[in-house]
């Protein structure tokens, strides 16, 4: 899940096409497209839960206000072109990461079976 997140934040920093307008790189002071404060780079986090014995977890922005600022981005409004970076950032690795993942489980188990 950390990979994922590190994807994300990635992505986030990568400078997102379209850019922005002049107007908007006069008021922030620079150009890059999806960063304004930082809170919704900072916001970027997971959480994993275990219950009735399976292990959850979820990769996300999950403070509202920042939420709400990361569908605008990824999805467009009608004054905010839209920015992508959630759904390609997890296109993007999910293979690796579901492999990796399935790695460190097998090894676990394997693991547990040593020590058995």
């Amino acid at each position: 899940m950390i990979k994922l997140e590190n994807a994300i934040k990635q992505k986030i920093q990568s400078n997102v096409p379209p850019p922005n307008a002049p107007s908007t790189i006069a008021r922030k002071g620079h150009s890059n497209t999806l960063i304004d404060t930082g809170e919704m780079l900072e916001s970027v986090t997971h959480m994993q839960a275990e219950e009735g014995g399976a292990l959850t977890g979820e990769v996300g922005i999950f403070d509202e206000q920042n939420a709400k600022k990361a569908l605008w981005n990824e999805y467009g409004t009608d004054r905010i072109p839209a920015r992508p970076f959630m759904r390609p950032a997890i296109d993007e690795n999910m293979d690796r990461i579901a492999q990796e993942m399935a790695e460190e489980i097998f090894d676990q188990i394997a693991k547990e079976f040593r020590e058995a």
